[in-house]
C-alpha cells in the first residue's frame, strides 16, 4: 500500500515538472524561439480570454464606477505595481537605465515556495516585453494569469502589451478588468482612457468630462482631455490641461514629456527646452522616460542651436 502511495507521488511530481520545465527552464533568448509559435493562436482565439468573477460592466457603468472611485479624498491603498507606462495609445521605448534591469517591480508578501513558478513567469514575461518581444510576452503573461485570474498587475501587463501592438480591443479589454477590480488604479485608467481617446475623441471626452466633474484635480483625467484638445489642434485648452495635471503630479515625467512635445509642435520653443532639459536630467539618473533619452537629448540641442542662431 505504502509502495503504491509513492508510486502516485512520483507519477504526480514527473506530471508537474513535465507541465512547468517548458515554461520555466529557458532563457530569455528561448522566449522569442519557444513562446512566439504558440503566441499567435493565444491572442486570436476569443475563447482564450480568461473568465473572472468580476461584474459583467458595460463601459458606461464603469466610467460611473471610476467616477465614485476618484472622488476625493481618494483612498491611498499601497499595492503591487508594475512600472510601464507610456504616452497615451503611443507605445513608449524604455530610456535612461530602464533597459537594463530585468527584475520586475513587485512586491511579494508572505510569499510561499509554491508560487515561486508563478513569479518566474511573470519574470520572463516582463524581459520579454523589455526585449520588444511583446506577443511571447502576452503568452508567458497569459499563462501567469491561469494561476491567478484576477492578478491586477498580470491584466495590467497584457493590456500594455496589446497597447503597444496598438490591438485596442484586447488592450481595453484588460484595462477595464484592472479597473473592475480597482476603479482608481491610476495607470491602468490613464491607458483606459487612452484608448477611448484613440477609438473616439468625441466619445472620450465626453467621459473624461465626467470624470473631471466627479474629480477636478485628478491628474491622469486631466492629462487625457488635454491630449485629445492637442491632437484636435486646440493647443490652448491643452496647455491649460496639461499644465494643470503636471502640476498637480510633478513626478509623472508623461505629463511633462507630453507638454514639451506640444510646445515644441507649436513653436514655444523655449518652454519646450526647458522641459526637455529636466527630463533630460531625470533620464540621466536613471529614471524611465516616454521616449529614448538620447532622441530627447538630441532634440534638445537642435533647440538650443536654433535659440543660438
Amino acid at each position: 500500500m505504502m509502495l503504491y502511495k509513492y508510486k502516485k507521488l512520483v507519477l504526480l511530481l514527473l506530471y508537474i515538472l513535465g507541465i512547468l520545465f517548458p515554461y520555466l527552464a529557458f532563457s530569455s533568448q528561448d522566449i522569442k524561439k519557444v513562446a512566439d509559435n504558440k503566441a499567435s493562436k493565444v491572442i486570436i482565439e476569443p475563447n482564450n480570454i480568461p473568465k473572472n468573477t468580476n461584474k459583467n460592466l458595460t463601459e458606461q457603468d464603469l466610467i460611473h464606477t471610476i467616477a465614485e472611485a476618484i472622488k476625493p479624498p481618494i483612498p491611498t491603498k499601497e499595492g503591487v505595481e508594475i512600472n510601464y507606462g507610456f504616452t497615451p495609445a503611443v507605445p513608449v521605448n524604455l530610456g535612461g537605465n530602464a533597459s537594463k534591469s530585468t527584475n520586475l517591480n513587485i512586491k511579494i508578501e508572505n510569499q510561499l515556495t509554491a508560487e515561486l513558478p508563478l513569479v518566474e513567469i511573470i519574470n520572463k514575461g516582463y524581459r520579454a516585453a523589455l526585449a520588444g518581444h511583446y506577443e511571447s510576452a502576452i503568452f508567458l503573461y497569459k499563462k501567469a494569469l491561469v494561476h491567478d485570474s484576477d492578478n491586477i498587475n498580470i491584466l495590467y501587463s497584457l493590456g500594455i502589451m496589446y497597447h503597444k501592438l496598438r490591438q485596442f480591443k484586447e488592450a481595453k479589454y484588460y484595462y477595464k478588468e484592472v479597473l473592475k477590480l480597482k476603479p482608481d488604479q491610476p495607470k491602468a485608467l490613464h491607458n483606459f482612457l487612452a484608448v477611448i481617446a484613440e477609438e473616439s475623441p468625441e466619445k472620450g471626452l465626453q467621459e473624461l468630462m465626467l470624470l473631471n466633474k466627479a474629480n477636478p484635480n485628478y491628474s491622469p483625467v486631466l492629462a487625457q482631455i488635454g491630449m485629445i484638445y492637442a491632437r484636435q489642434g486646440e493647443y490652448d485648452k491643452a496647455e491649460s490641461y496639461l499644465r494643470k495635471a503636471m502640476i498637480i503630479s510633478p513626478q509623472e515625467i508623461l505629463y511633462k514629456y507630453n507638454i514639451a512635445v506640444m510646445y515644441d509642435k507649436i513653436g514655444k520653443y523655449k518652454p519646450a527646452l526647458k522641459l526637455y532639459k529636466e527630463i533630460i536630467e531625470a533620464g540621466d539618473s536613471g529614471e524611465a522616460l516616454p521616449q529614448s533619452l538620447n532622441i530627447i537629448k538630441q532634440r534638445a540641442r537642435f533647440l538650443t542651436t536654433k535659440g543660438n542662431g
